[in-house]
């Protein structure tokens, strides 16, 4: 395709006198020009939606027809064609492209639903020119990301395939700006290309079905390192003790994320993660099996604070995230001891048992103990339909000496936490009926504290019990006198009673979203009432803009909030009107 001329010019004023002509320096060049179009381009392609057999680690990809209006860009000239094959080609799926590139003449073989690209025997790797060569090199110098599955060729072609990928014909790299490799197959093909790039990876992700393929390859992973600089793993299938102690040999890792085996861990030695000096992000997520009755559900009843202290050190780590059951959680906290976090999301999922979810408040104890300058701390609870049966845990209730009765550890580790901005507890069960007494008052301590949400699954004992377990409406006063950096409370009321507006207090609290977590519905108020409700929460937060957002899918409980949502925004209507007739008042008066 010819080289086009095509050249922008600075804009000059029209209505200037002395407008002279544009000087060389204020014109775009056609590299200059194709800079900003691939990055307009960048911009505006959409990202499609993974196939529903892809990992969930896969990298995103371009939409169909974002590739189409890209392909018809890139036919308007030469300036076009190099901006858009920049991004086309800059994350692809498959080798398939790259291989028709090499092979022009090739044919498809079976039905439309299990195609595969057949390469004729009269095609070897010296039947592959040099102008074939140069288009390759063309386009695989522009990916960036290159997701390799099980190629859809014939095996007589894989085979001339990866003869030619290894043969001197070939370039000295194949694809010399790889940055990514997301890898689904040990196919030959497939581990030829991976590791021929791996020196120069800065992201690699495995899926394998086969474990031992996996720990094989970490093995010659590091072989090929060196002094190589990947920065971010992802294996997402079950690790094992022998890819750990591959993993804790590449110190380049900054960003790891490890799917744990299901069942016990305590064995596994997490504890070899703490040998990676560079790690700053750490993921480890765990299926829990609703059906396995094998693994033990047997809860520590000594002091925890002795299996604790004997964590592995991580002075580096920033950012952790585990998301499995309690024990598995517990066994976390045991064998890994980072210091300087800045975000901990605990995710606890259901087990057989259930009782497990009773660790939790100790984990977060153990974790905000070692992190004093946490920023963000969120720990949720998927709670399973059926209740824990009570037989699961009459042990545990009737003891209040064990550790999971004692909340007020807990309680002063959180206060002390004084760079937090964001706390979420979403159905952490507790034995005490006073925890939300006690975690509201807890905010006060917290100066950059502006995310507060506390959704705590009470566990309660007797009737008594029950009626102490909420907070009241009034309390909402008090977080409005004295939290004034929250921007955004979840937290479940008791509606029972409306308060009377304060009259001793003007509010400006910056509060833009409240969830009250209730199941308070319409008909349960008269609409005196719930006028008196609306100019409640007005004058404690006057610059509310969400009551309704945690309602969304409770068609029942979303009128209510909805309702009073309009009633909030009308008073702020006429607050506005009166600030506006007074200012014009006092300008008159002047």
């Amino acid at each position: 395709m010819p080289q086009e001329s095509t050249e922008l010019c600075a804009n000059q004023p029209l209505n200037s006198a002395n407008a002279t002509a544009t000087s060389a320096s204020d014109v775009l060049n056609n590299l200059e020009l194709a800079s900003i179009i691939v990055s307009f381009l960048k911009d505006t392609a959409s990202i499609g939606t993974p196939p529903q057999d892809s990992s969930k680690f896969a990298p995103s990809m371009l939409s169909g027809e974002s590739r189409r209006e890209l392909a018809a860009l890139a036919r308007v000239n030469r300036t076009f064609f190099d901006a858009t094959i920049e991004v086309l080609w800059a994350a692809m799926d498959s080798l398939l492209p790259f291989v028709c590139l090499l092979f022009p003449e090739i044919t498809k073989k079976g039905s439309s639903s299990s195609t595969e690209l057949h390469i004729h025997s009269g095609h070897s790797c010296r039947s592959v020119s040099a102008a074939h060569w140069q288009r390759f090199e063309m386009y695989a110098a522009r990916t960036k990301t290159l997701m390799l599955d099980r190629p859809k060729f014939l095996a007589a072609g894989r085979a001339r395939v990866l003869h030619l990928m290894t043969s001197k014909a070939r370039s000295a790299a194949l694809f010399p700006t790889l940055k990514h490799v997301s890898l689904s197959s040990a196919d030959s093909l497939c581990l030829c290309v991976a590791l021929s790039v791996v020196p120069q990876l800065k992201l690699l992700g495995i899926h394998f079905d086969d474990e031992g393929t996996c720990a094989a390859l970490l093995a010659i992973i590091i072989l090929h390192q060196a002094d190589g600089g990947l920065q971010a793993l992802t294996i997402a299938q079950p690790v094992t003790y022998t890819a750990l102690s591959y993993i804790h040999q590449i110190g380049s890792i900054t960003c790891l994320s490890l799917q744990l085996p299901a069942g016990d861990i305590s064995k596994l030695e997490l504890k070899l993660l703490a040998k990676l000096p560079s790690l700053k992000k750490l993921s480890l997520d765990q299926e829990v099996d609703m059906n396995d009755t094998e693994t033990p559900n047997i809860l520590p009843l000594q002091s925890f604070d002795n299996v604790f202290s004997r964590a592995a050190k991580m002075p580096a780590l920033e950012d952790l995230t585990v998301k499995s059951n309690g024990l598995a959680l517990f066994t976390v906290a045991t064998q890994l001891s980072p210091s300087s976090l800045k975000t901990l999301h605990l995710k606890v999922r259901a087990d057989p048992v259930n009782k497990q979810a009773f660790l939790i408040p100790a984990v977060i104890t153990a974790f905000a103990l070692r992190n004093r300058s946490l920023i963000s701390l969120s720990a949720g609870y998927d709670r399973p339909r059926t209740r824990v049966a009570s037989t699961a845990i009459d042990g545990l209730v009737r003891d209040c000496h064990l550790r999971y009765h004692q909340y007020q550890t807990l309680v002063a580790t959180l206060s002390d936490l004084q760079e937090l901005a964001e706390l979420r507890l979403r159905l952490i069960p507790f034995f005490h009926h006073g925890i939300y007494m006690a975690l509201l008052p807890m905010a006060r301590n917290l100066p950059k504290l502006r995310y507060l949400e506390l959704f705590i699954h009470v566990v309660v004992t007797t009737p008594v019990d029950a009626d102490r377990v909420l907070p009241t409406l009034r309390d909402l006063e008090s977080i409005s006198r004295v939290c004034k950096q929250l921007r955004v409370l979840k937290v479940p009321c008791d509606l029972t009673s409306i308060p009377q507006v304060p009259k001793d207090y003007v509010s400006q609290h910056p509060l833009a979203t409240l969830g009250v977590i209730s199941a308070a519905m319409m008909n349960d108020f008269t609409e005196d009432t719930l006028i008196a409700f609306a100019q409640y929460l007005h004058s404690l937060f006057p610059n509310l803009q969400d009551l309704s957002s945690v309602h969304k899918n409770i068609p029942d409980t979303l009128k209510l909030w909805s309702h009073l949502e309009k009633l909030l925004k009308s008073f702020q209507a006429i607050r506005v009107e009166v600030i506006q007739d007074m200012s014009m008042s006092t300008e008159s008066a002047n």
